[in-house]
């Protein structure tokens, strides 16, 4: 009897210890979602938001109430083929995507050019139960992409511009000089 109750003991002090460990890696997780800068989603497999980190909302505008158990929609029409395979590739086959280019659409439909990487999420037995997506908003550096794109061929035209009338002034410059020899010689 007492040896039994020293094994119900122990058992129990091993699951809280199991318990505390559990609940401090949740508290660490929630730390690091809350302190990234990117957006975080966990789908379950069957593609529904599990969870949305604070910085999701503050980017893309839906709250974890308002996707939790449901899909996300926020895939324009023109990324679903890529997005579809990637998901394949991920969920279905256990890869992982490191760095994907995409757009989507924001809660008030507005599209955002976003950075993805993703990778598949197990249970404690080791099987499947998700994915876990990283979103990066890169839309501030696509339209500085752009402005920077525009002001070099605005450049590129001001500088042929330039060359152009420098070579017209060469030419003047060179005539002058001719001309000026000519008289010279004349005398």
């Amino acid at each position: 009897m007492k040896d039994e109750q020293k094994s119900r003991d122990l058992l129990i002090k091993e699951l809280a210890e199991m318990r505390q460990r559990a609940h401090e890696a949740e508290e660490l997780i929630r730390a690091i979602s809350s302190a990234a800068a990117a957006a975080i989603v966990l789908y379950d497999m069957q593609g529904q938001a599990k969870y949305v980190s604070p910085s999701f909302t503050s980017i893309f505008g839906w709250t974890i109430d308002e996707v939790r158990g449901k899909r996300i929609d926020f895939v324009p029409e023109s990324e679903r083929e890529e997005t579809a395979a990637a998901v394949q590739l991920i969920v279905g086959k256990g890869g992982t995507l490191s760095y994907f280019e995409t757009k989507r659409y924001t809660k008030d439909r507005r599209i955002l050019d976003v950075s993805i990487g993703a990778s598949r999420v197990r249970d404690h037995k080791g099987d499947p139960a998700g994915m876990l997506v990283i979103l990066t908003d890169r839309s501030d550096y696509e339209q500085m992409r752009a402005r920077l794109a525009q002001t070099a061929g605005n450049l590129d035209a001001a500088v042929a511009s330039r060359t152009e009338e420098l070579s017209k002034l060469n030419e003047e410059l060179k005539q002058e000089i001719k001309r000026l020899q000519n008289a010279e010689a004349a005398q």
